[in-house]
C-alpha cells in the first residue's frame, strides 16, 4: 500500500496503522416536494496511519485514537 510506513524497533517491525472495519453509517432525509422519506446506509472501513512507536517503546498512547472513538465520529 502506497504511503504506508513500517519501522523496525529492536528487531520488531511495526505497521503504523489502526482502524475500524464494518462501521455502519446511515442517512435519512425527507423530500420536501413529495413528502417521502429516503433511507440509505453504508458499511465503511476507516484506517488511520500514525506514529505509534512511542506507544510501544515509551508507554505513551497520546497519539493513538481508540477504535470506538473512530466509529463514533464517522
Amino acid at each position: 500500500m502506497e504511503g504506508q510506513r513500517k519501522q523496525v524497533v529492536d528487531g520488531f517491525g511495526f505497521e503504523q496503522k489502526h482502524g475500524k472495519q464494518r462501521v455502519r453509517v446511515a442517512r435519512v432525509w425527507k423530500d420536501p416536494t413529495t413528502g417521502l422519506h429516503h433511507f440509505v446506509d453504508w458499511s465503511v472501513g476507516i484506517t488511520l496511519l500514525s506514529d505509534c512507536i512511542p506507544s510501544y517503546i515509551s508507554h505513551d498512547n497520546s497519539d493513538i485514537v481508540a477504535t470506538d472513538t473512530i466509529k463514533n465520529t464517522v
